[in-house]
């Protein structure tokens, strides 16, 4: 059987036929097609005979350990494959040891999604450990492996690596003493420019730790670190350390446990954060009070463009405060207030700053208590009620 579409090759496996895929299929996305080890056979052979595929999406399919090694045994000549998205099987450790030794001696893959594979235990280690002899990949996922800061050993290799820009460890439990781990093994790290620890339990002492590696880093451009409890305190040490960093230009910091008495703590250094470009301090407590301090800080940073806000408790008066910073600030662009306490007149207050004063172009007050009215008296495309 010949397969010139993803419907052909899924017809095929369904069927138990033998087919050989088109040189013009290059891009294979069989994600959730209830693939199992018995359909894999089918699907391997097939793509040991196809030289051209460039992307391959197995994700959320049947098979386990053994389908996972035929897949990878009739991938081990390709020249061509640069994307691979495997997570969501039933893998275990072994899974990960077959990958591990994949990564080694593969030359063409820069792009891995092993995500939600939460059986692997320490198979994480066999990951990690193969990154010191891979010298092409540059994206590596691993969320949703309730990956423990036990299972980040190998984590060190990192430091041998100069290939990876991006490591996404998203939705794990780290904790704390995992956050230590990982910033002590990119510390000697020169290439990684983003990471993802959104979701993972880290508290104020990982935000120490994590603080003390920003200080010095200068090659990490973008940090996601909510969903968090890092705390006020937390949050005032990660602010206070990219005084000395001029790299980091993305801070994805929502919902760690903040309120007003936190966002005065880091409104000290937000006119000090030679790098930072976008700023997400949204889905926390941040109150009227709270914004007033931001407000004052914006009032003199001239580097943030974007910032988010969002779903916080911000009402009128908190609005006014935002509005009266913008009279002086000539490089906000884009600002999100969705989800917050801002009636009618926080909304107009806003308006009318916006048309005299602000170099904004785009206010986001969605999802805010501001009446039909007062919506189509605003008119003005550069905000969204």
């Amino acid at each position: 059987m010949y397969c010139s579409t993803k419907d052909d090759v899924i017809k095929a496996i369904q069927n138990n036929s033998n087919f050989t895929i088109h040189k013009d299929l290059t891009s294979l996305h069989l994600y959730g097609c209830s693939i199992d080890d018995h359909g894999v056979k089918f699907l391997s052979q097939a793509l040991q005979s196809n030289p051209c595929i460039t992307y391959l999406d197995l994700r959320a399919n049947k098979f386990g350990n053994n389908g996972l090694n035929l897949i990878l045994q009739s991938l081990k000549n390709t020249s061509t494959l640069t994307s691979f998205c495997i997570g969501g099987n039933k893998f275990d450790a072994e899974a990960a040891n077959f990958f591990s030794q994949f990564l080694k001696s593969n030359s063409t893959l820069t792009t891995l999604y092993f995500d939600d594979s939460c059986n692997i235990g320490d198979g994480v280690n066999f990951i990690f450990q193969s990154l010191q002899w891979n010298s092409t990949l540059k994206y590596l996922s691993m969320r949703w492996n309730n990956i423990c800061n036990n299972q980040l050993g190998s984590l060190s290799s990192l430091q041998f690596n100069s290939t990876l820009t991006e490591l996404d460890l998203g939705y794990n439990n780290i904790g704390d003493e995992g956050a230590r781990l990982i910033s002590q093994s990119i510390q000697l790290n020169s290439t990684l420019t983003k990471l993802n620890l959104f979701c993972n339990k880290i508290c104020h002492d990982g935000a120490k730790y994590i603080s003390q590696y920003l200080k010095f880093n200068s090659t990490l451009t973008s940090l996601v670190i909510g969903e968090n409890k890092i705390g006020d305190d937390g949050a005032n040490l990660i602010f206070q350390s990219l005084q000395s960093n001029s790299t980091l230009t993305y801070l994805y910091i929502v919902a760690i446990n903040i309120g007003d008495e936190g966002a005065k703590l880091i409104s000290q250094y937000l006119p000090f954060t030679p790098g930072l470009t976008i700023l997400s301090l949204g889905f926390d407590k941040i109150g009227d009070e709270g914004v007033k301090w931001i407000s004052q800080a914006l009032k003199t940073n001239s580097i943030i463009t974007t910032l988010y806000l969002g779903n916080n408790h911000i009402a009128d008066d908190g609005a006014k405060f935002i509005a009266e910073s913008l009279q002086s600030n000539t490089t906000l662009q884009s600002l999100s207030l969705v989800s917050n306490k801002i009636g009618d007149n926080g909304a107009k207050v806003l308006s009318q700053f916006l048309k005299l004063h602000s170099s904004i172009t785009e206010l986001n007050l969605s999802g805010n208590p501001i009446s039909d009215e007062t919506k189509k008296m605003i008119k003005d495309p550069k905000i969204y009620c």
